[in-house]
């Protein structure tokens, strides 16, 4: 899915409206054809480093891109200055000279920094249109039928899709994600996974339902909203007005575990850090281990008790980079597993039936 999304920052036309959000065209516009040209000289760029590190098969996906154009944009406007990026800041800008030399801001910003927010911006939009179009989902029976038979489950996710959530609907398997009850077309956050449903839903890095909107009576308050937040109202009919154009969810590499402690993001990792103390077995599928924001609190969580451990489901067959050789694990793989502190399973969450999951 990561090539996916993309090949399709580049593959389509993208046009950029008024309220400053990217949607799909015939061809591109002036300002994404802009965006596209820098996402595409910044990939050139990066991608001989990426390929050092990761190998042939590993050039730079939007994750990379947008890490890298936020760097690059923390540093421009001093938010986050980082003297070791000076030479490279040069490089990159004198590569985009002739997209931005002729733009006029009256607001004080450089015609740099627009070129990066559009780029950025573009990438988000790209994940929202490409993730926005998948289906009902495929796979996830093991974790619906889980769900019913423990009747006590915390699931943390780092996806921003909806697929968690329509997979439980479809089992008819009642959760709490944080949300209240519906107010006409949104559900205002109020840090209701307190409740006594026993399946509760953790999206850790957002979702493409979440905004933060402005209250008809003064202040502002997280909610979901679908499927046209722009249009949304509360049940008094009154509308309801988006503070972000874009949904709250996080993407890139380096530098959003910055984020982790900030806003709605703040509270969910809150709770992720409580419910996690509550349990002694965390069952891992798909996960990189590569975020360093999550990484450290798992290892954190992983020495508090003796009985404590890390279940990875993983199909060796498949020839996809065993988690043995990631860096998070690398030095410590075969004490642990030893341990019985890390449990290794050869197959993906969709191959695991329910039995298969019950000793854990």
């Amino acid at each position: 899915m990561a090539d996916q999304i993309t090949d399709s920052i580049w593959d389509r036309g993208w046009n950029k409206a008024s309220d400053q959000c990217f949607y799909p065209a015939a061809t591109s516009s002036q300002e994404s054809s802009r965006a596209q040209e820098f996402l595409h000289r910044l990939k050139a760029r990066i991608d001989p480093h990426l390929l050092r590190r990761y190998g042939n098969d590993r050039g730079a996906n939007y994750e990379d891109l947008y890490a890298a154009a936020l760097q690059i944009y923390q540093d421009e406007t001093s938010e986050l200055v980082n003297p070791m990026l000076s030479e490279s800041i040069v490089a990159v800008r004198h590569d985009a000279a002739g997209l931005y030399q002729d733009c006029q801001m009256s607001d004080g910003r450089s015609g740099f920094e627009v070129l990066l927010v559009d780029s950025m911006r573009l990438i988000q939009w790209t994940v929202i249109h490409g993730l926005t179009g998948v289906g009902f989902p495929v796979g996830l029976q093991s974790l619906s039928s889980m769900a019913r038979a423990t009747g006590n489950i915390d699931l943390f996710t780092l996806n921003h899709d909806l697929l968690i959530e329509r997979e439980l609907d479809r089992a008819c398997v009642p959760f709490a994600d944080g949300f209240g009850e519906k107010d006409g077309d949104v559900a205002w956050f109020d840090d209701s996974w307190d409740t006594d449903n026993p399946v509760r839903l953790y999206k850790l890095h957002g979702s493409l339902d979440w905004y933060k909107l402005a209250c008809p009576g003064g202040g502002e308050r997280f909610a979901k909203a679908l499927p046209v937040p722009a249009r949304c109202q509360n049940h008094d009919g009154e509308q309801l007005r988006r503070l972000n154009s874009d949904p709250l969810f996080l993407s890139g590499g380096v530098g959003k575990d910055r984020l982790y402690g900030l806003g709605l993001f703040g509270e969910v990792f809150h709770k992720f850090h409580d419910e996690l103390r509550r349990h002694h077995t965390l069952i891992c599928s798909g996960y990189g281990w590569s975020d360093k924001g999550i990484n450290s609190r798992l290892w954190q969580w992983l020495h508090l008790g003796i009985d404590r451990r890390i279940v990875i489901l993983y199909n060796e067959n498949e020839g996809t980079d065993h988690p043995k050789n990631k860096p998070f694990w690398l030095k410590h793989w075969a004490d642990l597993m030893a341990l019985g502190k890390v449990v290794l399973r050869s197959q993906w969450l969709d191959e695991c039936s329910q039995a298969d999951l019950e000793p854990y």
